[in-house]
């Protein structure tokens, strides 16, 4: 995905502090696209905050258990950039 990181589908002069902004795009986590909407104090999902959500939900859905609450966020994060 190294190419993708520093591609950005919305020209920094577009975005805006009113803006919330997602990128799908989870390593590195700081993507261009981030950074600017960042410089401007948009909202930001990550990635990575994408990738945890469709995860947890997935797991809720395959197994009835809602781990979202039971694991802290840190948590899961941190287990997923260190590996």
């Amino acid at each position: 995905m190294g190419d993708l990181a520093e591609q950005t589908p919305v020209a920094m002069e577009y975005l805006a502090s009113h803006h919330l902004v997602m990128d799908l795009v989870y390593h590195p986590l700081r993507t261009r696209f981030i950074r600017e909407a960042d410089r401007v104090n948009a909202g930001i999902i990550t990635g990575l905050d994408l990738l945890i959500e469709q995860g947890l939900e997935s797991f809720r859905i395959w197994f009835n258990r809602d781990v979202g609450q039971e694991v802290p966020r840190s948590v899961l994060i941190s287990t997923l950039l260190i590996g």
